[in-house]
């Protein structure tokens, strides 16, 4: 019986890894098509929304197998709310390239991009964290935490810094003007869910260290 049971905690920490994983491919998949010079925002939307729809996938399954386990390594609102976490920052990088498709945006600026790298360093830091999560070794995940932070902390300055610069080159085109704020807007909210799980992941390491 206890065999059992720690086949299907071993299975829960196997299925937060691979959301975990998909959600590194799709920052790295972002942040790759956003640095390209020329954008093709079909192959783009698509591409996300294919890494998203298999995200949405992993987290139906997460919760099937919550659902009928009897003994969870960590609470089953806590797993939960770190796959759903994660979850969301695929989306926020999914609406993110649906918006810069929908406004018809061409140039994509340095700071979109830098934004986008960091992103892309923070979904590494949340795969690594939860690699050690899987592996039980809580108390190497918190320098990860701090980095995702540090992370976060570093693009809500580049928002401060390029919605500055957006209002004084933009001033008179007022609906370009809002169409790149929304976007900036977008992934700084991204960048937060990011912090979010690195919090999550905080919470997780103090009940179970």
């Amino acid at each position: 019986m206890k065999i059992k049971n720690h086949k299907k905690q071993d299975r829960l920490f196997t299925e937060l890894l691979a959301i975990a994983s998909n959600l590194r491919k799709g920052s790295e998949f972002f942040y790759s098509g956003i640095s390209k010079k020329d954008l093709n925002i079909t192959e783009f939307q698509n591409g996300i929304s294919a890494i998203e729809q298999k995200g949405d996938d992993l987290v139906h399954k997460i919760i099937r197998d919550l659902n009928n386990a009897f003994i969870t390594p960590i609470e089953r609102e806590d797993a939960l709310a770190l796959a759903d976490a994660m979850d969301e920052i695929l989306d926020g990088l999914e609406d993110t390239v649906d918006h810069i498709y929908m406004f018809g945006i061409s140039k994509i600026s340095y700071s979109m991009i830098d934004m986008a790298e960091k992103i892309d360093l923070s979904c590494q830091q949340i795969y690594l964290a939860v690699e050690l999560l899987s592996q039980k070794k809580m108390f190497d995940i918190k320098e990860h935490i701090i980095e995702i932070s540090t992370l976060e902390n570093k693009n809500d300055q580049t928002v401060k810094q390029s919605v500055k610069k957006l209002f004084d080159e933009h001033k008179d085109d007022p609906v370009r003007l809002v169409q790149i704020y929304e976007v900036y807007k977008l992934m700084e909210r991204t960048s937060n869910t990011c912090h979010r799980v690195g919090k999550l992941l905080d919470s997780i390491v103090m009940k179970n260290a």
